[in-house]
C-alpha cells in the first residue's frame, strides 16, 4: 500500500483538503461559466488549454486528452461549498 503512488498521492491530496480529519474542504475547484460543474477545462495537449476555442472549453471533445482545473483556498472559518 505504501509503495502505490496512487495511494500516496490520495493521501496527500485528502491532507491538502481535509487538514487535521475536519471534513470542511480547504481548497475547491473553481467553477465558472468556462469550467464544466466540477470546475475543468478540457484540450487537446496542455499548451492548447489556455488557448480560447469556438464553444470554449468547458465540454469534453471528442479529441480532448486532456483536462486541467484551478483550486481556490478557502478561507479560515468561512464554510466550502463543494
Amino acid at each position: 500500500r505504501g509503495d502505490d503512488p496512487i495511494d500516496l498521492a490520495t493521501e496527500q491530496l485528502q491532507s491538502l483538503l481535509y487538514p487535521d480529519d475536519s471534513r470542511d474542504p480547504r481548497y475547491v475547484p473553481q467553477v465558472d461559466s468556462t469550467t464544466d460543474c466540477e470546475g475543468w477545462i478540457y484540450g487537446t495537449k496542455p499548451s492548447r488549454l489556455t488557448v480560447p476555442r469556438l464553444g470554449g472549453r468547458a465540454t469534453k471533445r471528442l479529441n480532448d486528452r486532456v483536462r486541467m482545473r484551478r483550486w481556490s483556498l478557502v478561507p479560515e472559518g468561512s464554510k466550502a461549498s463543494a
